[in-house]
């Protein structure tokens, strides 16, 4: 089985409305070209996609066009920064008072700050996306309309199960950092400093490997066997395994077996 990480993007629904408001237009085949299976928001994270589907959305679709794809992108980073900030327990508005007072900076594209930064486009191309950015910025950057634009994301149902989703991810990672942390104190206090130091060399080799194999582990125990009634309670029993893993790996290391094989062994008694 394959930990995937899901994101819901907003509805076409929203694109549509914002994209008529701000750009005075709307041409659904761009969402489409955005949002094309396989290639999903590939625009958003390489800067050579986004200029070459820029200049083919100019060239179709002209300035409107070209206000709507990166107001799509905009949309779309603005919801997973919703769903981040909600699960490390922010309010829609603390989230949307520090959005305002960054000047929405943090929801533009990461390829579109590439290209500004580096002037990956030609001069004239990016003296357009600019005064579209400025556009766009103008528009929706401020609390009144920046509420709307955030309680038209969060109308989305599916929403709800991708903040629950990251909500679990981030207790996952709270619990390999206190098992590391545990782990730790254990291995100084009985071997001495050398081999702690190898416990830490292996610890932060196999760490991304056991934090999705965690991941998978618990997404798959929630929905098979436990329904937690409540994050709180979804965080409680996570944390609960904190001394069965810390238990485990430091008995296979008792048995002066390489920490790296200790970490895998746990990682593999995890597996469904």
């Amino acid at each position: 089985m394959k930990y995937v990480m899901v994101f819901i993007l907003p509805s076409w629904v929203v694109h549509r409305k914002w994209c008529i408001r701000v750009c005075g237009g709307y041409h659904r085949e761009i969402d489409e070209l955005i949002d094309f299976p396989g290639k999903h928001d590939l625009g958003a994270r390489d800067p050579q996609v986004f200029l070459r589907q820029v200049r083919m959305v100019k060239e179709n679709y002209g300035s409107i066009g070209v206000c709507c794809y990166l107001l799509h992108h905009i949309l779309d980073e603005l919801r997973n920064q919703l769903v981040s900030y909600n699960a490390i327990g922010f309010d829609e508005d603390t989230i949307i008072q520090t959005l305002v007072e960054n000047r929405c900076s943090s929801i533009i594209p990461f390829s579109l700050k590439l290209i500004m930064r580096k002037h990956g486009a030609d001069a004239n191309l990016l003296d357009r996306i600019r005064r579209y950015l400025e556009h766009i910025m103008s528009s929706i950057c401020n609390s009144a309309v920046l509420t709307e634009v955030v309680n038209n994301i969060l109308q989305d149902s599916r929403i709800e199960t991708a903040i629950s989703v990251a909500k679990i991810n981030s207790v996952v990672g709270e619990l390999v950092n206190r098992v590391e942390h545990s782990l730790s104190k254990i291995v100084l206090e009985k071997y001495g400093i050398e081999k702690y130091s190898e416990i830490l060399n292996s610890m932060r080799l196999v760490k991304p490997v056991l934090t999705i194999t965690l991941t998978r582990f618990f997404h798959t125990l929630f929905k098979k066997i436990y329904r937690p009634r409540s994050i709180d309670e979804a965080r409680n029993i996570i944390l609960s395994f904190e001394d069965k893993l810390v238990e485990n790996i430091t008995r296979c290391i008792e048995k002066n077996k390489a920490p790296k094989e200790c970490f895998s062994s746990v990682i593999e008694q995890l597996e469904f």
